[in-house]
């Protein structure tokens, strides 16, 4: 994948925070809504944009490397940045309704 954009894809972070937290694709996938082998490609999409291995798989699990483990503390804490942008928006929003 080439990085001529400044981010990755976003679903491919998104599936990456997920896949920390769950210590397996198919956990993952249950989130997700989506198959173990979608999340390991969105994972692999991640990877090859950022030329760094996030994961050290062994057997069905996923160990963060220490590159995992540092991006995993931005992305946890860029999603709960746009979770308190959405949640101060619709607060607002139903604020200047009569």
């Amino acid at each position: 994948m080439e990085r001529n954009s400044r981010l990755p894809p976003l679903n491919a972070i998104r599936a990456f925070a997920v896949a920390v937290e769950s210590r397996t694709l198919q956990k993952a996938g249950e989130v997700l809504g989506v198959t173990p082998q979608a999340v390991g490609q969105q994972i692999r999409q991640l990877e090859d944009w950022l030329q760094v291995a996030l994961f050290e798989r062994k057997g069905r699990s996923l160990d963060p490397t220490e590159a995992g483990i540092l991006l995993s503390h931005f992305v946890k804490s860029g999603f709960g940045e746009i979770a308190e942008g959405i949640r101060r928006v619709t607060r607002a929003a139903d604020r200047d309704r009569i």
